[in-house]
């Protein structure tokens, strides 16, 4: 940060004053500790004030080549710039720049405004060609050494350009209060006070500016539009605040300057005046204001706007899109030809303008032809608020799309496979793309990216955003095929690495929507690993990238999206087959149980619908699932919440409704060993057992809730172990953002191996409180221990039936086995009868226990059966005891009667469990129910 005050750079072969700005301080000052992290570029100019250039070689003053970017506005005070050989300013590639009074003459250019934003100019002298230079130049018949004028070019007071460098919330170029003399007679072809840059960006203007109190003197034309016509841009303006450049001289009050098009005056009536000589129409009272739309560069040649006014459509005017289709030269010759790589960047769009005056406009795609059209996408725009009064307000113009229905929406990507043998609709994130034929899935077309320097470097395509608008809460299967290759020979990608150099190519999501807050007014949020590649890869080399996503709200509002494929090794060529993003059947209705696990049985032969979380291999095991059927294998674990997940939807859960969840695992040690997980062991137990959690989000927030656990660990024979688990749906699962089914919590260091997941509904038969309680289904599903100790499936059953469920480890008589009631089972004032058959065994040696009925403690004491209510504290109550004597086999029978309180009704969690035996005596129940009291007396 300096201070140039009372300089004179006089006579330089080159510059006067030169603002070579980079992003990093440069020289030895770039040693220093204070120094670090600055940008020059973007620092604020202390003081300019009172300088002088003259007679220099190139220009006075200049910002060149990376410009000068402060965070306000820099002031250039009283600068005085005369005889230099170019331009007395020139303002490059920069923003935010004033100058402020001061005196330019007998420059080629007093001021040059290139690819520069934001610029204001008040209080100024400008001067073509002064009496004196004059004098001095016909004395010494300078006429064609200093006469400012070779190649017939005029002498220019202020050029602008027709375009900023970016897009973004900056403006163009502001003139108050500024004087013009000596443009005319000056012996050059057509010198005038302002003018336009011959540089075309896109052929569309988007450099608002504006004039004030401005004076032209002895003749000076104030302003020549012709350059900008000649070079195809037909959509100037600039708004005369004041009427300054009425040629008439009857404006009072703000007019504009608009090119001489239908499409700039057709709204503005009788108003506008031709000036045929400057390409440019003066018209009276218009204040005007633009609204652009950025849509996809594909399929829309043959496209034009159509505006008219609404409701009404009485007038009206097409206007067509530009594009900016990057040129290269032909090797060997001074042809020009389309640079593919530069036209199909993946930012590069057709732009659509009206620029209108205050009203109420639609505005409709069409062909040439007269049929409506929809461009992929639309990003509307509207400029900056223009400095005059009753202007077009955002949202006066509506944007009518052509219906669409979602049967339309089924396949939302187009030319996935290159089937047009071009490149149509696609775009690349860097590298280039084309198109090879034979390359493809079965010798077809293929897309290719061939020029990779960076692992970001792939090919991309945008999504029909009518499609994407109107499928909110709808899935979308994502698939595509993808081959590498270096130095033409296959390159073998690793799906399972973190690495992007090692790591096959995957599918992210890129979505934008106009945001006035932004820095160059689009907010943009991504998506990565929205699909990646599935283990094993075909029998072709081919990989199979997969994934599913749901269209979210706030994917819905989007105003475009695109998918882009890369990530992978730097320098390897990718080649892209049958891209496909399509709407998938509703996984909730799909099975007729509502099973919404897609792939649960692993018989797609692949991983598909799966992914794993966390740092792991996760692989499809042919002969390794339940019967010897597939399953999934996740292998190379080193942390215990590493395991495979798979994405829900939302639309599937119901708040307050139970949903089930069961699984098969086996776990298996590095070297293959099966191993049997401790059910109850703590989380640092190396034994740990699976467990099943939900990841939902919300609002930008994730939160886990446990939801299923193992109920049967298996054994070392090769039993398959269980998880289990019923749930109730709460608001924020039903109406998540995101959700996650995950199966993790194992010991690490441990393989797991999945098979047969189910997640379905869950109807709870309200005729009997108690679930499994016969264990007939062979595991304790619903049932959990009470205090520490262990609960099991037993093989000691009543009546001779396979299964009971025994509690042990018990090493307090508060101990047992516990069930959760369905809480929405009950009303206040039912009557419920509970009955059981116990049997105790001593935990030592494994002998019938006896205990005493009349005993409820003690040395002899039988289980009672107790009620607990969770709420504001808990609330505690026996409901059934053991009241004869026991069986030939053992058993007791357990009964009783209890009453639902209101405190019951309304609690959140309600419990009944078994416990009172003895210390190190088990528990063991069966045929366990809970049925309404007046339909046991029924029956």
């Amino acid at each position: 940060q300096n201070v140039f005050d009372g300089n004179v750079a006089a006579g330089s072969e080159g510059n006067g004053f030169w603002l070579e700005l980079r992003e990093a301080v440069r020289g030895p000052s770039a040693m220093l500790e204070e120094n670090k992290g600055i940008n020059p570029k973007k620092l604020s100019l202390l003081r300019f004030s009172n300088n002088v250039a003259h007679s220099s070689g190139s220009h006075g003053l200049r910002t060149y080549p990376s410009g000068f970017l402060p965070p306000e506005s820099a002031v250039f005070y009283n600068t005085r710039s005369y005889r230099n050989n170019r331009d007395g300013v020139f303002f490059h590639n920069s923003r935010n720049l004033s100058i402020a009074e001061g005196v330019f003459a007998d420059n080629r250019i007093q001021i040059d405004i290139d690819r520069a934003k934001s610029v204001n100019i008040s209080n100024a002298l400008i001067v073509g060609q002064s009496a004196l230079y004059r004098s001095i130049a016909e004395s010494q018949k300078l006429y064609h050494v200093r006469s400012h004028c070779p190649d017939e070019k005029p002498i220019v007071g202020i050029q602008l350009h027709t375009f900023k460098n970016n897009k973004n919330r900056y403006t163009g170029a502001h003139l108050n209060d500024t004087v013009f003399d000596g443009f005319n007679d000056t012996g050059c072809s057509k010198s005038v006070a302002m003018n336009f840059d011959d540089e075309v960006r896109i052929g569309h203007f988007d450099f608002h500016s504006s004039f004030q109190n401005l004076r032209f003197l002895n003749g000076t034309d104030p302003l020549d539009m012709c350059t900008a016509d000649l070079d195809g841009v037909e959509d100037v303006y600039v708004i005369d605040i004041d009427g300054s450049l009425d040629l008439t001289g009857t404006s009072s009050g703000t007019s504009s300057i608009v090119s001489n098009k239908k499409w700039m005056t057709e709204f503005l009536g009788n108003n506008c005046t031709p000036v045929p000589e400057m390409c440019y129409a003066y018209c009276h009272g218009a204040c005007l204001r633009t609204v652009t739309y950025a849509v996809d560069a594909f399929g829309t040649d043959d496209m034009v706007l159509h505006v008219y006014d609404f409701p009404g459509h009485s007038r009206m005017f097409d206007v067509k899109g530009n594009w900016q289709r990057s040129t290269k030269m032909a090797g060997g010759s001074n042809v020009r030809v389309t640079d593919v790589y530069g036209s199909t960047f993946y930012d590069d769009r057709r732009y659509f303008s009206a620029t209108l005056p205050v009203g109420s406009y639609a505005a409709e795609f069409r062909h040439e032809n007269g049929t409506m059209m929809w461009p992929t996408y639309a990003l509307v725009e509207y400029e900056e608020a223009p400095p005059c009064d009753g202007y077009l307000e955002k949202d006066a113009v509506r944007l009518i799309a052509p219906e669409v229905t979602q049967s339309e929406c089924k396949e939302v990507v187009k030319n996935g496979g290159a089937e047009l043998g071009n490149y149509t609709y696609w775009y690349h994130t860097g590298g280039g793309g084309g198109v090879e034929q034979y390359a493809g899935v079965k010798g077809s077309w293929a897309l290719v990216s061939t020029r990779r320097h960076s692992e970001y470097h792939g090919l991309a395509t945008y999504l029909d955003s009518r499609c994407i608008s109107i499928m909110k809460g709808v899935e979308f299967e994502v698939e595509a095929k993808v081959q590498l290759e270096v130095e033409g020979f296959p390159y073998e990608c690793d799906p399972d690495a973190s690495s992007y150099s090692d790591a096959c190519p995957q599918v992210s999501i890129m979505m934008e929507t106009i945001d006035e807050s932004a820095m160059n007014g689009r907010y943009r949020t991504e998506r990565h690993g929205v699909a990646k590649a599935l283990k094993p890869k075909d029998g072709d080399g081919w990989y199979t990238l997969h994934g599913v996503f749901t269209v979210s709200e706030e994917m819905s509002y989007q105003d475009s999206i695109m998918i882009y494929i890369s990530r992978t090794f730097k320098k390897a060529k990718l080649l892209l087959d049958d891209v496909s993003v399509h709407a998938m059947p509703d996984r909730c209705t799909q099975k007729l149980d509502g099973d919404m696990i897609l792939n649960g049985d692993m018989e797609l032969s692949d991983t598909r619908y799966w992914q794993v979380h966390g740092p792991a291999s996760l692989d499809v095991a042919p002969s390794a699932g339940v019967e010897g059927t597939h399953a999934i294998v996740i292998s190379n674990r080193f942390s215990r919440y590493t395991g495979p997940r798979q994405g829900l939807t939302s639309n599937c859960f119901e708040a307050d409704k139970q949903y089930e969840i069961t699984a098969s695992f086996k776990l298996l040690s590095r070297g293959g060993e099966p191993l049997v997980c401790e059910q109850h062991s703590s989380s640092s137990d190396k034994l740990r057992c699976p467990e099943g959690r939900l990841r939902v989000e919300q609002k930008g927030k994730s939160r886990y809730i446990f939801v299923a656990k193992t109920i049967d660990p298996g054994d070392s024979d090769g039993r398959w172990g269980t998880i289990h688990g019923i749930f109730s749906a709460s608001e924020d699962t039903a109406t998540a953002s995101g959700i996650h089914l995950y199966f993790d919590r194992a010991a690490e260091r441990v393989d797991i191996i999945l098979d047969n997941v189910t997640l379905k509904p869950y109807e709870r038969d309200c005729a009997n409180l108690i679930d499994n309680g016969d264990a007939e289904i062979g595991d304790t599903r619903s049932w959990e221990r009470y205090g520490h100790g262990t609960i099991a499936v037993s093989g000691q059953g009543t009546n001779g039936s396979r299964h009971s469920l025994i509690a042990s480890g018990r090493t307090s008589t508060g101990w047992g086995i516990a069930q959760r009631l369905p809480t929405e089972c009950f009303e206040a004032g039912d009557t419920y009868y509970l009955s059981a058959k116990v049997k105790l065994v001593n935990a030592t040696d494994g002998t019938d226990y006896q205990c005493n009925p009349s005993m409820s403690s003690g040395y002899m004491s039988c289980p009672v059966a107790t009620l607990k209510a969770e709420g504001n504290g808990y609330m505690y109550r026996d409901i059934a005891k053991v009241n004869q004597k026991v069986d030939f086999e053992g058993w007791y029978d357990m009964h009783g009667v209890f009453e639902v309180f209101e405190s019951d009704a309304v609690a959140p969690r309600v419990l009944v469990y078994f416990r009172g035996a003895p210390k190190g005596v088990d528990i063991i129940i069966d045929d366990v129910q809970a049925r309404r009291w007046h339909e046991y007396k029924g029956s």
